[in-house]
């Protein structure tokens, strides 16, 4: 039978999982077609799979939920101990925070193909309380916005899309890691804000030749505490995006079809200049040289050995090996 798999990921979620579970409890869903939650505990302090639990019985849902624990801290180890636990292909990765539309589950089971390795909705923002004057120029480091121009096409190999409510093909998923995939990126641990996960499955399904799909029906409100809305909080978030940036660099010029390797196109810069530059205006982006993230760069056999065969292919990867190793 058809089914998908809602995994969260939580650390110290108890107080914003409230109305997370209530959306999914009233997921639309027919006959032929299944749901489960897959709630994974990475360490939390406050309780958060007992809470879970209590709130689940109380919706009175007929979804099963599973509460597990990951003890190993980060966010990467708890969607990977999510996948293990997953009984379905479909997966859903459904933040603490992320209030999913009631036909988003159904929805991301028919979208779905063998072709297709993610797909990324619209996520809305939420604010608890006023949204600050500010916010739509860094709204996409909060994961809410359009995330491409391209409606329901496939998105160039070099884009991607943000973690919160993005479907994943599983069956492509465990390919990936059978073919020896290592994340190179630094994703959240703990309370701290790096990342880039998501984006580097988005390039790593990508170099398997699966698409990335972007699809505004997919709907779902990502809430924004006034927290997450300080100084404080946007610079560490644009601090931890924009280094995650520069570690995935190599996927990013491999993946982009219309360079001249080892350096970016015009576009790919200008992307790439235009997040340094919001960086750097609140003075807050350490903007590494490749130099420190090389060595992860050729220890992860999938990506190294796979950007290696096709610059060997066009007798450029001598030249990009010197231009690594000299930054």
């Amino acid at each position: 039978m058809q089914g998908v798999t809602v995994i969260i990921c939580c650390y110290n979620s108890a107080s914003r999982l409230a109305q997370t579970l209530m959306h999914l409890a009233t997921q639309v869903t027919t006959s032929d077609f299944e749901l489960e939650v897959v709630l994974v505990d990475n360490m939390s302090t406050d309780g958060t799979a007992e809470i879970a639990a209590q709130i689940w019985k109380e919706l009175n849902s007929t979804v099963a939920l599973k509460t597990i624990k990951e003890n190993e801290p980060g966010l990467s180890f708890a969607r990977k101990r999510g996948i293990e636990e997953a009984k379905y292909d479909i997966l859903i990765f459904c933040d603490d925070d992320n209030w999913l539309a009631e036909d988003y589950v159904i929805k991301a089971a028919q979208l779905m193909s063998r072709s297709i390795g993610i797909i990324g909705g619209l996520g809305q923002p939420v604010f608890e309380n006023t949204e600050p004057g500010w916010f739509k120029y860094f709204k996409s480091f909060y994961a809410v916005g359009d995330q491409s121009k391209s409606v329901f096409n496939d998105l160039p190999n070099f884009q991607y899309v943000y973690g919160a409510g993005m479907i994943v093909n599983k069956k492509a998923l465990l390919e990936l890691y059978n073919d020896g995939f290592v994340s190179i990126a630094v994703d959240r641990i703990g309370n701290q804000l790096t990342s880039g996960g998501d984006t580097e499955l988005c390039f790593a399904l990508q170099l398997l030749g699966y698409k990335v799909v972007y699809n505004p029906t997919l709907k779902f409100e990502h809430f924004i505490s006034s927290s997450k809305l300080r100084f404080g909080y946007c610079a560490k978030l644009v601090s931890g995006i924009g280094y995650s940036s520069d570690l995935l660099f190599p996927y990013r010029a491999y993946l982009d079809s219309n360079n001249s390797f080892p350096f970016p196109s015009f576009k790919s810069f200008k992307n790439e200049l235009k997040q340094l530059l919001f960086s750097s205006i609140i003075l807050i982006l350490p903007f590494k040289r490749f130099g420190p993230f090389y060595d992860k760069f050729r220890n992860s056999n999938f990506l190294f050995g796979k950007v290696k065969f096709h610059l060997l292919n066009q007798k450029r990867f001598i030249g990009f090996n010197s231009f690594l190793s000299s930054r």
